[in-house]
């Protein structure tokens, strides 16, 4: 999901940006922020888990919006064969290294330009 991706790393730049600026972010924008990442996580959770004929539990599918971090590694474990495994985690960890980059970006911007 190209859309997840983008979000999620404008919206790490947005969060550098406050960093470097020593500013938190506004209210609204935690909330909307908030909303659309769990949005677009549950909907990658429900696309990846048809698409790998994974039955959702009712715990799991909460979880994967409320720790994520905890629970998308497990779902990967979960729902991958032993040969989708590494491919499912480099995935992950390929996606991380995008936001912290965009963090930095933002980071950066932010110090020069604000």
């Amino acid at each position: 999901m190209v859309v997840f991706v983008v979000a999620a790393a404008a919206f790490a730049f947005i969060h550098g940006v406050h960093i470097a600026r020593g500013t938190s972010q506004p209210g609204y924008l935690q909330i909307v922020s908030s909303i659309i990442f769990g949005t677009l996580t549950f909907l990658w959770f429900w696309i990846d888990s048809e698409a790998h004929s994974f039955k959702r539990s009712p715990f799991l599918s909460v979880a994967i919006v409320v720790i994520a971090l905890i629970a998308v590694p497990y779902y990967l474990m979960r729902s991958r064969g032993e040969g989708e495994r590494l491919i499912a985690f480099a995935k992950l960890i390929f996606f991380v290294v995008i936001l912290y980059i965009a963090i930095m970006i933002g980071g950066t911007s932010g110090a020069s330009y604000g």
